[in-house]
């Protein structure tokens, strides 16, 4: 199967490629800088625990958390999907 195309058609064709490629990494990227992340008094506030009870599940392993240093954090979506 034999396609002709033209100079034009092929920058057109090539330029709704790219397009469509930025604006998905737009869309990823726009996704991953909202995500929001919560020290442990704000996720303690947010799920309505101690923060004593947070620091207990978080050794247990029970609730979703991310260890950046010594520090603990916690992403929102995740606590929502772990309280669901």
């Amino acid at each position: 199967m034999k396609i002709n195309l033209t100079k034009d058609d092929l920058r057109r064709l090539m330029k709704e490629a790219v397009r469509e490629a930025l604006h998905s990494i737009d869309l990823e990227t726009k996704a991953f800088q909202e995500e929001v992340y919560l020290t442990i008094d704000e996720a303690a506030s947010f799920v309505h625990l101690t923060k004593g009870t947070i620091y207990s599940k978080t050794s247990k392993g029970e609730i979703p958390y991310h260890k950046i240093g010594k520090k603990l954090y916690f992403k929102k979506s995740e606590l929502i999907e772990w309280i669901e």
